[in-house]
């Protein structure tokens, strides 16, 4: 894309047929031997940033980033493959001290509580919010507007602030034993 800024290229790893549309902010400095990685077909749509400040980041095969979403690094960011993130979504593994009054907040340092994991065929909403140290279990979904501060499992739908599970996916198998079990 147009005005794509890419700093520390030596620790960026692409593989084939990845997007990066216009505008995008792709920052390795911080990722240490493990890189930033963006798999083969990841997409990354326009006005996102992806700073890798003190953590790896990893984007597995055929993720999708949707426009004007940020993802920050400091314990480290895995997503696994065949990921759905709609427009607007902030994924932050980090946080700042902030104790001290007599200091400013960004002067007092920072802290994570682990990587963020995304499992892979999960779907995140529009303008989620995905905290330090949250695990997403493959399959999940996380409804427009949510702040995830807890893990989401396997095959869970999750809304609200902050997100809470509401209902469990199903499998197309799952439909048809019921709908079978229904009709006896």
């Amino acid at each position: 894309g147009r005005n794509v800024v890419i700093r520390h290229p030596d620790k960026i790893v692409l593989g084939n047929n990845v997007t990066i549309d216009d505008n995008c902010l792709i920052d390795a400095r911080g990722a240490g031997p493990e890189g930033l990685v963006l798999e083969d077909n990841v997409i990354i749509n326009r006005n996102c940033m992806i700073q890798a400040k003190a953590g790896p980041i990893l984007l597995g095969k055929r993720t999708s980033i949707g426009s004007n979403s940020v993802i920050v690094s400091l314990g480290g960011i895995h997503i696994g493959e065949a990921v759905l993130t709609a427009g607007g979504c902030y994924i932050s593994a980090g946080a700042y001290h902030f104790e001290d009054t007599g200091q400013a907040v960004m002067d007092q340092g920072a802290y994570t509580k682990g990587p963020i994991r995304i499992g892979s065929k999960s779907w995140l909403g529009t303008c989620v919010v995905v905290l330090d140290g949250v695990s997403i279990a493959p399959g999940a979904v996380v409804g427009a507007g949510s702040v995830v501060a807890k893990d989401v499992p396997k095959n869970s739908i999750a809304v609200g602030v902050p997100a809470r599970i509401v209902k469990q996916r199903s499998t197309l198998q799952d439909n048809i034993s019921q709908s079978h079990a229904d009709n006896t």
